[in-house]
């Protein structure tokens, strides 16, 4: 795969090409806990089938790396950066969409460059737009069982991406920006440890910000501003990712899922996870993986 550099070994399971995107299904058998994935002059969208292991995060290089960011389902790395991610240990196969679009027609369909700020590159770690997710999937969907006139839709659908994802980013440089609150990369890894250690309890601000060292409004500031995410909805995600985990990985009871994530009723755990992800917990264990991608 020329096109693209990974320092682990991908198997290509299903693959399609036409004039303006390469999409694959790729699979990794037990991957290691750190990766680097490098696109000279290709941008490269990325989509979890498999749900992302635990504390997964990731940073971006060019000419210096950026702070670590959580990882989420869907991802950017820009032509020239190189994406270093990290992982908890997970056995087992995990599999992935990678979607390539020649960096000069990918910027023709959107009009022009996007301008990297620091802003803007941490949030290429975790992408929520439901029209991108769309048509990150119909693109994986033509690659896995292509249908009449595949690559014109492909090239359809590679517009629609193109152009999605400039409005995505270009709404993120129109927010007016707040004074700047930023944590180290220590800090951002002692909260992530210590809401992964303390999910099934309640969790409370003053002890988070006792933790690194802070107080609850410079927290709260410094961690919006480091990450672009409040650290309530952060605690919701992390809780939501071990979820995801165990309705994948295990046959736990959703009941007992529930309160391993600080839910008291399934109830309630039920429709924070479906507030989040779209689909029910019952939804998301009976569709895995092969929901993700038809």
């Amino acid at each position: 795969m020329s096109l693209v550099s990974f320092d682990v070994e991908i198997q290509v399971e299903s693959a399609l090409r036409s004039d303006n995107v390469m999409v694959f299904v790729g699979a990794t058998d037990s991957p290691p806990t750190s990766c680097t994935s490098t696109c000279p002059d290709h941008y490269m969208v990325t989509m979890a089938i498999t749900p992302r292991p635990p504390r997964a995060w990731a940073t971006l290089t060019e000419e210096r790396e950026s702070p670590p960011a959580a990882m989420g389902e869907l991802m950017l790395i820009p032509p020239g950066y190189a994406q270093r991610g990290g992982f908890e240990p997970q056995q087992g196969l995990r599999r992935d969409i990678f979607c390539l679009f020649p960096q000069s027609s990918f910027e023709d369909l959107m009009g022009g460059r996007i301008d990297w700020s620091r802003e803007s590159l941490g949030a290429t770690s975790d992408i929520r737009d439901p029209n991108i997710q769309t048509a990150t999937r119909r693109l994986a969907q033509e690659a896995v069982s292509p249908g009449m006139a595949a690559s014109v839709l492909s090239d359809s659908l590679a517009l629609t991406l193109a152009i999605d994802m400039r409005r995505y980013f270009g709404r993120r440089r129109a927010q007016p920006s707040a004074p700047t609150y930023r944590l180290s990369g220590r800090q951002l890894a002692l909260i992530r440890d210590y809401i992964y250690a303390h999910a099934a309890q309640e969790l409370r601000l003053s002890k988070v910000a006792q933790v690194c060292g802070l107080s609850v409004r410079h927290l709260t500031r410094a961690f919006k501003g480091t990450t672009g995410l409040t650290l309530a909805g952060h605690v919701t995600e992390v809780r939501m990712g071990i979820a995801k985990d165990l309705l994948v990985n295990t046959r736990l009871p959703q009941k007992v899922i529930a309160s391993n994530v600080g839910f008291t009723t399934v109830s309630s755990f039920s429709s924070a996870f479906r507030r989040l992800t779209g689909v029910t917990p019952g939804a998301y264990r009976g569709g895995q993986p092969a929901l993700s991608v038809c």
